[in-house]
């Protein structure tokens, strides 16, 4: 068996049944951008969108197929990246309106709290203040998620 596996592009197991050959050999159908993962033993994942056609011989069988790989983990990655970004600038321009909006701190810092769980993606946001003391204590002053 080879050293590398196959997986989705969350690097979970894969299906056989799915790949592109096993789906061409299954239908006798041509299947287009199956997307995978290769995984190599040093943890390098390549992602990859695969065309495959099925080659028909004279008496109508299936008598092999035809397919592109393609590797496009930098297309890939640098979609996710920009997605990051839109959710970062979006979650900067929420806070920004509602600095402008809000009547007080405490209000401010629950409401960006609520924006970064919401538009940031964060699963936990907690704001905690200084307190300019022997203890050097650390106030809560607001949180969400």
């Amino acid at each position: 068996s080879p050293e590398w596996r196959i997986t989705d592009y969350a690097a979970q197991p894969f299906p056989e049944s799915e790949l592109p050959f096993a789906r061409v050999k299954a239908t006798g159908q041509p299947v287009e951008n199956v997307r995978h993962a290769i995984e190599w033993p040093d943890g390098r994942q390549v992602l990859l969108s695969i065309n495959a056609a099925p080659l028909f011989a004279e008496d109508g069988q299936l008598d092999g197929m035809v397919a592109t790989v393609n590797d496009v983990t930098r297309t890939v990655q640098s979609e996710t990246h920009r997605q990051q970004l839109i959710r970062a600038l979006r979650m900067v321009n929420e806070c920004n309106q509602a600095l402008v909006r809000a009547g007080d701190e405490p209000q401010l810092l629950e409401t960006i709290c609520h924006l970064i769980i919401e538009h940031g993606g964060y699963r936990l946001v907690w704001v905690g203040l200084a307190e300019h003391d022997s203890d050097q204590t650390v106030r809560s002053a607001a949180w969400a998620g």
